[in-house]
């Protein structure tokens, strides 16, 4: 089911399976999105805190009810870049009733080690005595058509023909498809994309640890730093030196910024702002 963004595939699901006081459980931090498509159709949103950083996947089983519809899982996780392994989202599946549909964001799969990827197709194609298993996906990160808004679900056919009777007949454009299309058959670029982020992170998160702070690892494009202060007064000393991160205040990490790692001459100009702005706040020792 194509989408205009993979967010409007979410919009499909909830208001295919989703009618007022249904719950939908998704975790914190993650995609806003989930939350907000539930709450515009009168549902309960479940929100789950993550537990180190990580889906806490026993604690989602326990708080299905009988009044459960879907649960949206961000897998890797933003803001904090984490998997699900595979072994443990096979067990989790085990454990849940048939009538649920788990949706696993795959926004940045991209960027995962293919041999750590849950292999969703296997759990559509062989749907019995498991919940029905969505994998979303878009062509806005690894693929950089953020602009064109493409994304789809893979899915049973079963969910999707549900899905297609909420879906509006034009919802994506016709330069968004060629674009795709040219996208995926562009693999040199892929290939150079999804390289240049995995060399560019090891880059950055040594640079980083060796200005005092803590780099987290990470299976996307982006990860978290543990600054050894305010995270909102460090960002807007950086955005007074023309760069931008994202503060985790609002998440919940108020001593951590978000960063997506760029071209090599973007990250050098992060990393000597940074340094800067760190001495000037007192975080760290001057460098």
């Amino acid at each position: 089911v194509l989408g205009n963004g993979s967010n409007e595939v979410i919009e499909f699901l909830v208001k295919a399976f989703v009618r007022a006081d249904d719950e939908v459980i998704t975790s914190h931090p993650s995609f806003l999105m989930y939350q907000k498509f539930v709450q515009v159709r009168g549902g309960t949103n479940i929100v789950i805190p993550l537990r180190d950083m990580t889906h806490d996947l026993a604690a989602i089983t326990a708080a299905v009810t009988e009044r459960t519809r879907i649960i949206f899982l961000d897998n890797p996780n933003n803001p904090c870049g984490t998997i699900i392994s595979k072994e443990r989202f096979d067990e989790f599946l085990k454990q849940l009733p048939e009538r649920l549909v788990v949706v696993l964001d795959e926004a940045y799969v991209d960027f995962v080690a293919p041999d750590e990827r849950i292999d969703v197709l296997s759990y559509i194609r062989q749907a019995d005595n498991i919940p029905a298993v969505v994998a979303l996906r878009t062509f806005s990160k690894a693929f950089g058509l953020a602009g064109l808004r493409v994304g789809f679900g893979l899915m049973h056919a079963d969910v999707a023909a549900l899905l297609h009777r909420v879906r509006q007949p034009f919802n994506v454009n016709l330069l968004g498809q060629v674009g795709a299309l040219a996208a995926l058959a562009d693999r040199e670029h892929y290939h150079k994309t999804v390289s240049g982020t995995a060399s560019g992170k090891a880059w950055l998160s040594s640079k980083v640890e060796e200005l005092g702070c803590k780099a987290y690892p990470s299976q996307t494009n982006f990860f978290l730093i543990d600054v050894r202060g305010d995270a909102t007064r460090l960002y807007e000393a950086l955005l007074h030196r023309g760069v931008i991160v994202r503060s985790m205040k609002a998440y919940g990490y108020p001593d951590f910024i978000r960063i997506t790692v760029g071209t090599k001459p973007e990250n050098r100009r992060f990393i000597e702002a940074l340094a800067a702005c760190l001495g000037d706040l007192g975080y760290v020792e001057s460098t």
